[in-house]
């Protein structure tokens, strides 16, 4: 009785978000209907943090952890690069104007060859904020060239087609190219494609979705204000392993200061991980999703292949200002928010039920991986089992070919089992022969080589004496 009752739950609370599910197949589905993790200023995510001077800069300009690949193995699939232009000729990432060491070149190379390990996985460079030294622009196209990498228009990822409304009446109108022409596009399938700033429609917004604010006193009169800024938080505790931590004494030595200050004046912080901030910071932020979702078919129409809905935090100078006296970072904030495990419930809930394209997302490889894993179960169709083993056996070959580890071991010991349940089987078959052959030798005594012919027949057809 028990699972009857359950399963009807199942069934009525599926029934309740009516999901929309993009097809897997790429000659189908188009660009602006594919969902992908965005990595957010992708190309910082290899700030080094041992300078004086990078306390403050990467707290401020740090948004990821880890190579691009470290991205991808993370979930991302689509990357912001922001490059700058040295003096010598070679180009970095930056994130306003503080800069990555690691060279693009070596960076991409790297992302290229993660992605031809990976065919059946679309992947998106979209390249903007070029900077530096003046010719970073041309530096760029010359590095994509130097490494196949095709730089699409905004053009090029739009075409005009015509399909029937509602009322089955012919409708022309201009859409994105399905993902097949686009993967044609950059050269073949496992190849990223680069795409500039104006092929996405984005929705930052300079007075939505930050993570700390001013508020009036009178709203926070439950609030311990001096716990709030100097203390820990009261939920989302901070991470156990901080590479500013160094730096935090000096930043809480400095908001002392700043709360003798404004402790006084009835404008304090409210942050993105203490309610009630946490609730009106997200109510803003999905907002905003909303209309981005609502959009995108305008958006299209514009002249856009792509559309962003930012999943991480916003922050404005006073946003910065207010993070360094609550002795965090831009990474902190994440965590301490649970910002991309909330995603991923979102999604997994039908909050998304009219789909995503690009979701923009800080920390990636911090709860990257629920969030991919929502997008895939969630808003993709699912394959039949046929398709899904075909998919498997098709990964595992491409991972046993190259090597890797997670596939060789697996195999080697399976090899190991077959050889060893070959090997008992044939010693048991082998003493069987021995001891029919011993008993066919102490059986009755024959007068020729006829009798003992007769009696191995009988054998064979089972009659004559039994055998175990």
């Amino acid at each position: 009785m028990l699972p009857l009752v359950f399963l009807f739950l199942l069934i009525i609370s599926a029934a309740s978000v009516e999901q929309k599910r993009i097809s897997r197949d790429k000659s189908v589905s188009r660009l602006h209907e594919w969902p992908m993790i965005f990595a957010h200023d992708a190309g910082t995510g290899l700030m080094t943090l041992d300078k004086p001077e990078s306390i403050f800069v990467n707290a401020a300009a740090q948004t990821q952890v880890g190579s691009l690949v470290d991205l991808a193995n993370c979930g991302a699939r689509a990357f912001d690069i922001r490059p700058w232009l040295l003096e010598d000729g070679s180009l970095v990432t930056h994130h306003g104007g503080y800069l990555c060491e690691e060279k693009l070149e070596k960076e991409l190379k790297n992302l290229i060859e993660w992605n031809a390990k990976h065919p059946q996985e679309f992947v998106l460079i979209k390249w903007s904020h070029c900077d530096g030294e003046p010719d970073c622009q041309t530096a760029f196209k010359k590095l994509a060239a130097k490494l196949d990498l095709e730089i699409a228009t905004p053009k090029e990822l739009l075409e005009i087609v015509t399909q029937p409304d509602e009322n089955g009446v012919s409708q022309t109108k201009q859409t994105s190219i399905t993902l097949l022409k686009a993967q044609i596009l950059a050269g073949g399938e496992g190849i990223p494609l680069v795409i500039p700033q104006s092929a996405v429609a984005s929705n930052w917004s300079p007075d939505e979705g930050w993570c700390y604010k001013f508020t009036s006193l009178e709203d926070l009169f439950d609030v311990d204000f001096t716990e709030m800024l100097l203390g820990d938080p009261e939920v989302g505790d901070s991470p156990s392993s901080n590479p500013y931590e160094g730096s935090l004494k000096v930043l809480k030595g400095i908001s002392e200061d700043i709360l003798d200050t404004i402790g006084k004046v009835e404008a304090i912080a409210i942050n993105c991980y203490i309610q009630p901030g946490l609730s009106n910071r997200r109510t803003e932020q999905m907002m905003k999703w909303n209309e981005m979702v609502n959009n995108r078919d305008q958006s299209v129409a514009n002249g856009t292949a792509f559309w962003k809905a930012d999943g991480h935090w916003q922050y404005s100078t006073e946003a910065i200002v207010l993070m360094f006296m609550h002795g965090s970072n831009l990474l902190w904030d994440t965590m301490r928010s649970y910002q991309n495990e909330y995603i991923a419930e979102f999604i997994k809930k039908g909050g998304a039920s009219e789909g995503l394209n690009l979701i923009g997302m800080d920390h990636v490889c911090e709860g990257g991986d629920q969030v991919y894993k929502a997008i895939d179960e969630t808003l993709f169709e699912q394959e039949s089992m046929t398709e899904w083993a075909e998919t498997y056996f098709a990964g595992y070959m491409s991972g046993l070919m190259e090597g890797e580890v997670v596939y060789t071991v697996p195999t080697g010991f399976v090899a190991f089992l077959a050889f060893t349940c070959a090997c008992f089987c044939c010693k048991k078959r082998c003493n069987e022969n021995s001891k029919m052959l011993n008993e066919w030798e102490s059986d009755a005594d024959w007068e020729s080589g006829a009798d003992m012919m007769e009696m191995r027949d009988q054998k064979r057809r089972g009659g004559g004496k039994n055998f175990v």
